[in-house]
This record gives C-alpha cells, structure tokens and sequence, in this order.
C-alpha cells in the first residue's frame, strides 16, 4: 500500500471514529440549533446570552455529570432534583434558622447528601428493590422534607461576598458557575473514563452477571455511584443559594427530567453500559438552548416541559435504533 493510500485509509479511520461517537448526534443538534436561533432572533448570539444560557446549564449539568454514574451501571436517580432542593434549604436553615457559620453549614449539607444517596444505594442494592421505586418514593419523601424544614418558604442565606463570588461571581465576563461546571464534569469524567470505578460501571451496566464472575463488588460500586450523584446535587443546590442568595422550597422540582433528558440526549443508554460525561453535558446545552430560544422568541414557557419531554422520547427511540444497528453490523 502506497504513502498516500496509508494517509486517507488513516484519515477515513478518524472520520470513521468522530461518526461513530456517542457525542456526534448531540453536536450536530446543537450546531442546528443555534443556526435556527440565530436566524429566528438576532440576540440568540449576544456574548451575554450565551454566558446566561451557560450559567444556568450548568447546574443541570454538574447534576448530569453524577446521575450519569449511576445510569451508566443500570440504576436511575428519580430523587435528585428532590436532593438538589433540599442541599439548597438545609443550607440556608442551618446557616441563618440554627446560626452556623457558613463552612460548617456547608460541611454537613454535603455529608446529609452523600448519606442520601448511601440509603438510595443500599436499599437498592442490599434489598433489591429496584432504583425505580427507592428513588421515586425518595424524591416524595425529601421534597416533603424540605417543605417542612422551610415551612414552605423562601430562606434568605447568610451573607457572605466571599461566597458568593465563588460560587455566583464572575471572572472574565464568564460567570462562576460555567468554571465549577466545566471542573467538576472534567473530573468526573476522567473518573470514568481512566479509573477502574468508571470500568467497573460500564462492566456492569453492560453484564452484572459477567462483572461479579469477573470480581467486581457490584454491590460497593452501585451505592458508590448513588453517594457521588447526591453529593453533586447537594453542592449544586448550595451553589444556588450563593448565587440567588435564599433557598426555596420548591426548588429543583422537576429538575429530575431535565438530568434524564440531558443524559439520553447525550447518547447514553438508559438500560446501563454506555454513557460519558461530555455527552450528557452537551444534554445539558440542548436543553437549555431550546428553553432560550423559546423565550426569546415570545413562546409561552410551559412549552419548555413539552419540549423536554418529547426530547427524551425523540433521544431514547434514536439511541436504540442506532444500538440494534451496530448490534446488527457486528452479527
């Protein structure tokens, strides 16, 4: 084979590899989107809208990034958005209802919700019940919770310039929360993608049988998986509290649909075993492109939810489709 024809055979390859991402199909999704919204509203491509339509992704994001984990090994997280609400108001009660101060106040937040999602995990798994049902009866019971808590009003936090920049300042006409969400799904993502606890998830959302022949502790990495999703919702419920500077009730209602939506947007399958980070990040801009353009363009916002929804359905169908035809490539 000549020099050139090793060339293209190498340049096809790559093409081959970019096609055949899971990432491809959201890209091409978001670069149509933005083209139609560009042609619908002049102000789509405004630097300060596109800093917007990112700080407010990123909290479903940096929420997508953890509940990926644990779809990406067979389970669901119907709690989450139950969890972000009451990382939000347990924050702002024990900081200004209990006077703590703010570190500490933050410190057990994050351990209430890393314990969440241990009791999730461990009912899940040790009594094999399914995720399904833990986690929907887990999300009445916290949102529940966090009515009580708050008695079912706003909780203003305790003032804090330090924190607040941190978490809901700027740097570079960038907002804060675009940094947090571009570092903590960095992270995660290379958690999965380079350590034997990401191996382990894809080994057993694809086969849990051949991944206990193999010695994985399913039981360990599945609750493991649950404790690093309600941690990341916590923090980002907390992350919204010093930003907006009070917590309510109600927050993060419906959040759980929107973190299912953005991973199967993503190309992840719903049914475990295939999944990343990048993808459900990118979910994550779908939807939040959609939802933008939306408003700028007058359309009444309770259209938001049906587009999400039919988002999810259209993101699903397409997936299996596309999994019966590499299933049927490679028989």
């Amino acid at each position: 084979m000549s020099n050139k024809a090793k060339r293209l055979d190498r340049h096809e390859t790559r093409i081959g590899r970019i096609l055949r991402a899971e990432e491809f199909g959201v890209v091409v999704a978001i670069v149509g989107i933005v083209i139609v919204a560009m042609s619908l509203t002049p102000n789509f491509a405004v630097g300060t809208n596109v800093n917007t339509i990112l700080q407010q992704v990123s909290y479903v994001a940096i929420c997508a990034a953890g509940m990926s984990l644990v779809i990406i090994c067979g389970e669901i997280d119907l709690s989450i958005g139950s969890i972000y609400g009451l990382g939000a108001v347990m924050y702002t009660w024990l900081s200004m209802k209990m006077d703590w101060p703010i570190i500490p106040s933050i410190v057990v937040t994050l351990i209430l919700g890393v314990f969440l999602g241990w009791l999730n995990g461990y009912i899940s798994v040790k009594l094999n019940i399914p995720s399904f049902v833990v986690t929907l009866a887990g999300l009445g019971a916290l949102r529940g919770a966090t009515l009580l808590i708050s008695e079912g009003v706003p909780i203003y936090a305790k003032e804090s310039k330090a924190f607040s920049g941190l978490v809901g300042g700027s740097f570079l006409g960038i907002s804060a929360q675009v940094y947090w969400m571009l570092a903590l799904c960095t992270i995660v993502g290379v958690v999965l993608a380079k350590t034997k606890f990401g191996s382990d998830l894809y080994a057993i959302g694809g086969n849990k049988v051949a991944a206990q022949n193999a010695g994985i502790n399913v039981a360990k990495v599945k609750i493991q998986s649950f404790m690093i999703s309600s941690f990341l919702a916590t923090w980002a419920g907390i992350m919204l509290v010093g930003w907006l500077g009070s917590s309510n009730p109600l927050t993060g209602q419906g959040l759980e649909l929107l973190i299912v939506g953005a991973i199967a947007v993503g190309g992840a399958s719903l049914f475990g075993g295939s999944g990343t980070i990048l993808g459900a990040t990118l979910g994550a801009i779908v939807g939040g492109l959609i939802t933008n353009v939306l408003v700028l363009t007058g359309v009444n916002g309770n259209w938001t939810f049906v587009a999400n929804g039919l988002l999810i359905l259209a993101a699903v169908v397409i997936n299996t489709l596309v999994a019966q035809k590499r299933k049927t490539l490679r028989t």
